[in-house]
């Protein structure tokens, strides 16, 4: 494909990184991710959500917290990297962190969907503030 001047598109790159998350190769992801960007990928909130997921499945919430600001910041604040976060610290009790990212969601007029609102009340109980 390549020789007839058909590349991988974001689609397939995301495909990729989703799998190597999947399978916990958290460091490969990693690695690819920065190809990704090196390679001039147009990523989109799939991918930021995809390697959003990955640092919360890796309890590195700093990683994510760092990427999340470059995410709102790059307009890629969407349904799906709004939910990946909120749920992510929710599922490991990071409540205040939760609710910032709440507080954004609420700024950029997006809003909470069951799954979310689930997920908080959980985050609650594990950070026994219920």
């Amino acid at each position: 494909m390549i020789e007839e001047g058909i590349g991988p598109t974001v689609v397939t790159y995301n495909t990729l990184l989703k799998g190597l998350c999947r399978r916990g190769s958290f460091d490969d992801a990693f690695d690819f991710w920065h190809l990704m960007l090196k390679r001039g990928v147009a990523v989109n909130e799939v991918s930021y959500s995809i390697i959003l997921d990955g640092f919360l499945k890796m309890e590195n919430v700093e990683s994510a917290l760092t990427l999340w600001k470059h995410v709102v910041a790059r307009g890629f604040a969407t349904g799906i990297t709004f939910n990946t976060m909120f749920n992510g610290l929710c599922k490991m009790g990071k409540t205040i962190e939760a609710e910032e990212v709440f507080e954004k969601m609420k700024e950029l007029g997006s809003s909470l969907d069951g799954i979310s609102r689930r997920n908080l009340v959980d985050g609650y109980c594990k950070a026994k503030h219920m």
